[in-house]
């Protein structure tokens, strides 16, 4: 399960921290947040804004999500990954989707309309979160996942 702080829209994996409320972004709870420390741009023009996150922050293919999210594909070094950023936030993403092959991940980003995680990635840094692609893989409690496509935690 995921918590996304009400405030700074970041999202955590942590269950203590959806447990509680905890925002680690916001480095508060929810009594400790009497109003909101980020505010969503909703004035920011559409078409400039995912212009400019090609241009300017090298995220492809690029389009609006639901709850206030653009989503689109970013290469790295030794990856392809699609990512999930706040609208109207340029040089930074909540959550990431990590691809061996780019044809696979810009597949799985078109097919993928913003909600919940999109199909076919093989770990999600922020939640440690992973899919198994050999059945020797050990997990984070240090048992063998035991099957190809086991999604599993290991930090």
């Amino acid at each position: 399960m995921a918590f996304e702080c009400p405030d700074c829209g970041m999202v955590s994996h942590h269950p203590e921290d959806e447990r509680h409320g905890f925002c680690a972004a916001c480095d508060s709870f929810p009594e400790q947040r009497p109003q909101p420390r980020i505010r969503l741009r909703p004035w920011v023009d559409p078409g400039a804004f995912l212009g400019r996150l090609e241009a300017e922050a090298g995220i492809h293919f690029a389009r609006a999500a639901p709850g206030g999210k653009w989503v689109g594909l970013m290469r790295l070094m030794y990856t392809t990954a699609i990512v999930r950023g706040r609208w109207g936030v340029l040089h930074s993403h909540d959550e990431r989707w990590c691809y061996h092959r780019p044809e696979r991940a810009l597949v799985a980003l078109l097919a993928w309309d913003g909600a919940g995680d999109p199909k076919g990635w093989h770990r999600h840094p922020s939640s440690g979160r992973r899919v198994s692609e050999s059945p020797d893989e050990i997990d984070g409690e240090d048992r063998r996942v035991g099957a190809v496509g086991v999604e599993y935690v290991r930090w």
